[in-house]
């Protein structure tokens, strides 16, 4: 059903649909960047690899709606405070896509399609808005009802590092306000965001050959019984080869005890192979 015609008719429409439907969201990051850390017993992220989160939408509200504003804000938590913001492609912010017709000239939003931020420049939190209007005049579809499936629409790109043994958690929530009141959420209540969604990465420290969170004489052992007793191999295999010389040995578990029990330097592993 046409929902609108007039901006001003739009923004009152926002504050009067009813509570029995609502937009659905879900954010999500691909799963082949996980990988389970059996020193904490938890499934993290990978850092150090570009990544991207998904935000995903579908409408469910029954309407044709011509226009919303929707500021989101990334956090970080534990110890993760800052993000590396990856250019992909994104006009006005390179790290922030549009796609399945949300994007420039996708043909959903015609008359304004706009991304605002404040503070993007990785250290969290950051925040954005994208603000879009359509429906006004001949042109433009705007989000129609049947268009009521989850679907990628905006695309966060991204790397983190951690410290070795460090983990902490990307987070993004709706926001009530930002730095300029134009742009605030124009969704109505009821909808919901659902938020925080966060996703947790971890990083592992070269040596950790067990991956048990720490670097000991168990990693010695485990180094042992992998190369001389068929024994499985460490499950993140360059944290076993901590003087980056390219294999796994009896030299690696020399520098290990010398690091640990002599004073000797500390393990220099491979950077992690990009997926």
């Amino acid at each position: 059903m046409k929902s609108c015609q007039t901006f001003v008719f739009i923004i009152c429409l926002f504050l009067t649909v009813s509570s029995a439907s609502a937009i659905e969201y879900n954010l999500i990051i691909d799963p082949e960047f996980e990988f389970f850390h059996p020193g904490y017993a938890l499934y993290f992220y990978e850092t150090d690899k570009e990544i991207t989160i998904q935000i995903q939408m579908a409408n469910n509200d029954g309407f044709e709606w011509c226009a919303y504003s929707m500021p989101l804000r990334v956090y970080g938590t534990g110890d993760l405070s800052s993000v590396t913001w990856v250019e992909a492609g994104g006009t006005v912010e390179p790290s922030i896509v549009r796609v399945n017709g949300f994007e420039m000239g996708g043909g959903i939003w015609i008359t304004m399609n706009a991304i605002y931020s404040w503070s993007w420049d990785g250290n969290l939190p950051d925040t954005m808005n994208h603000t879009v209007v359509s429906c006004i005049g001949s042109s433009g579809t705007g989000w129609l009802p049947e268009m009521d499936q989850l679907t990628t629409y905006l695309e966060f790109h991204l790397k983190v590092a951690l410290n070795d043994g460090d983990t902490g958690s990307v987070c993004i929530d709706s926001v009530g306000e930002v730095s300029d009141s134009r742009y605030d959420w124009l969704f109505s209540v009821p909808q919901n965001f659902g938020g925080p969604y966060c996703f947790p990465f971890a990083t592992s420290a070269c040596g950790d050959a067990n991956l048990d969170g720490g670097i000991n004489i168990l990693d010695v052992v485990y180094i042992i019984n992998y190369k001389y007793k068929a024994g499985p191999p460490p499950l993140q295999m360059e944290l076993g080869d901590v003087n980056h010389d390219g294999d796994i040995n009896i030299l690696d578990v020399v520098y290990i005890i010398n690091y640990k029990y002599k004073g000797g330097p500390a393990p220099n592993c491979p950077t992690p192979p990009v997926k």
